[in-house]
């Protein structure tokens, strides 16, 4: 027990700015979707108290900075790696390089800009709803660890993801994230509705399966800057969809 209560704090370590002792293991995927059903519960909040307070714009601003802030900008960092890294046309090695430089360059910079705006847009024409964002989250991390393990990782040398490099291959990794998975999709359906939670789901996670696939055909394998900017991918288009006038 005492082992994974350790794997779930490392995991809310890993992926906010939250500080915990717990150290990441091998242990540690198998709670991100529990990790961010957490985030997306604070997000909630926040925004709900904002659009009781301002207009659904300033509340939705308040709701991604909040993002930002309990997140280090882990995943904006990440999808801002990815459109460096997979726009541009570069060889492999290139590609990994200039995704592992702390500098920003156009193609990132274009992409995060546009995944900040989509998300600001998206949930200013919307009405506040903590389900929504604990299911979405918890869905994009649960996938960010169901991707780990799954064909090669690309940086021989080491990188970010690589502390997770034999994680998710026991019954037991499983046996958290699938459930967690499902319970995500019914929060995110009883948040919204039937007809738009599947809906959005599955165009969004039609979306993020292509990014990711492309992304490992032209990187050689996963990285940590894939898995990341696929999640935030993800929770991006389901907000895109969900704001549309026919799902509302």
């Amino acid at each position: 027990m005492a082992e994974q209560l350790d794997a779930l704090l490392s995991s809310v370590g890993f992926l906010s700015s939250f500080p915990t002792k717990a150290s990441p293991s091998k242990r540690t995927p198998r709670y991100f979707g529990v990790a961010g059903m957490l985030l997306g519960l604070l997000l909630g909040l926040i925004w709900r108290i904002a659009s009781a307070l301002f207009s659904p714009t300033v509340a939705a601003v308040f709701v991604v900075c909040a993002d930002v802030l309990l997140t280090y900008g882990l995943h904006y960092d990440a999808i801002a790696d990815c459109g460096d890294g997979l726009f541009a046309h570069m060889k492999t090695e290139r590609r990994l390089e200039v995704m592992r430089q702390p500098t920003i360059g156009s193609f990132g910079a274009i992409a995060i800009l546009l995944v900040v705006l989509l998300r600001v847009t998206s949930l200013a024409e919307m009405r506040p709803s903590t389900l929504l964002l604990v299911g979405l989250l918890g869905i994009s991390r649960s996938l960010m660890a169901l991707g780990i393990g799954r064909g090669n990782y690309a940086r021989p040398n080491g990188g970010m993801a690589s502390i997770f490099l034999g994680s998710m291959s026991e019954g037991a990794d499983f046996l958290v994230v699938l459930p967690v998975l499902v319970v995500c999709v019914a929060l995110v359906v009883f948040g919204v509705g039937f007809l738009a939670g599947v809906v959005a789901i599955l165009v969004a996670f039609g979306v993020t399966a292509y990014f990711y696939r492309r992304g490992v055909l032209l990187l050689g394998g996963y990285t940590g800057d894939l898995l990341g900017g696929s999640g935030i991918l993800f929770e991006t288009v389901a907000l895109l969809v969900l704001s549309a006038k026919a799902l509302r």
